[in-house]
């Protein structure tokens, strides 16, 4: 007789001295819960619907087979145990984008559009040259407040999130005015200075997801007296090596507080691999724009955008030209 007929043999006199428990099978002295006990049973008879077959029953002579229990969460050090993280997801209105002259995606052919396209295109082959370390990571700047950086981080964001291979993480890095998430509409309590103050504070749990395909926010976060420290500190250092080596495809674009106005736009120059500097084109002086380029590191890829310029754009100029102002 064979082991699957010896099997089956043992099963038949099991089940004639006394039928298994509801959710069992026996076979020979071992007990086997039914992996399936909520299905329905053959209501003709006592037997469980779902039978082992005769493969099943020649290695159940050897083992004990039960459910497989539900996985735990990761451990972290010490025992505890860490729940899965996972960015929170927002709205922007994009009816209220328009409404304030932005781009938005659906309304790629647009004149704003073609004129991102004509400032992301030198950031995007510098990127793709490898010229440093950190050309994904991009500031956006200017010399004094009022002359359109924020405007042109949002608009190059969402230009370069446009892109068939690339995605776009937009950090607000002007703590004081936290104009990223006012302009898109959105709420959010924590972001750049808690991760810089916490460690233990994952990208992921203070990251904003946006309706805007491949587009993401880092909010500002708490507001901090010491926010050019925090900038200099190891934490700066680490969440920069974060974030411009977590995905490949990913362009970090911080929206910078003006050089002359703070010590903190100077230090994040310092740190990433590409710098824009957006020059209002009636309002800012060229004794400004000197001033703040000398505070900047003349050995980065420092681009110049010309804002509002009514000989590019017409009576309702943005943008005009775009050219590199140094690397020595």
């Amino acid at each position: 007789m064979s082991i699957i007929e010896r099997a089956l043999d043992k099963l038949e006199k099991q089940r004639d001295v006394s039928p298994p428990a509801e959710g069992e099978t026996t076979v020979g002295d071992i007990k086997v819960l039914d992996p399936r006990p909520d299905l329905e049973k053959d209501s003709s008879s006592t037997r469980p619907a779902f039978t082992p077959s005769a493969l099943e029953l020649r290695a159940l002579e050897q083992v004990h087979v039960a459910p497989a229990a539900p996985a735990e969460p990761e451990a972290a050090a010490g025992g505890e145990t860490t729940p899965p993280r996972s960015s929170r997801e927002v709205t922007i209105d994009l009816e209220r984008l328009t409404e304030l002259g932005m781009l938005t995606p659906d309304n790629p052919q647009s004149t704003l559009s073609e004129q991102m396209r004509r400032i992301k295109r030198p950031l995007l082959s510098k990127l793709e040259e490898g010229a440093s370390e950190y050309t994904n990571l991009i500031m956006v700047t200017s010399a004094l407040p009022g002359e359109g950086k924020t405007y042109t981080s949002i608009n190059l964001a969402i230009s370069i999130a446009m892109e068939m291979d690339r995605t776009v993480l937009l950090v607000d890095s002007d703590v004081a005015k936290s104009d990223i998430t006012k302009s898109f509409g959105v709420e959010a309590t924590r972001g750049l200075t808690d991760c810089l103050e916490d460690e233990n504070l994952d990208l992921s749990e203070v990251m904003l997801k946006t309706n805007i395909p491949k587009l993401s926010i880092l909010p500002s976060g708490s507001h901090h007296a010491k926010m050019t420290e925090l900038l200099a500190s190891g934490g700066m250092k680490k969440f920069i090596d974060d974030v411009s080596k977590r995905y490949s495809d990913r362009v970090v674009i911080f929206d910078s507080p003006p050089v002359l106005v703070t010590s903190g736009a100077g230090v994040l120059a310092s740190l990433v691999g590409q710098v824009v500097f957006v020059v209002h084109a009636e309002k800012t002086l060229a004794s400004e724009v000197k001033d703040a380029l000398k505070q900047l590191n003349r050995r980065q890829n420092i681009g110049l955008v010309l804002n509002r310029s009514r000989e590019w754009g017409g009576a309702k100029g943005k943008y005009g030209y775009y050219y590199y102002y140094g690397r020595d």
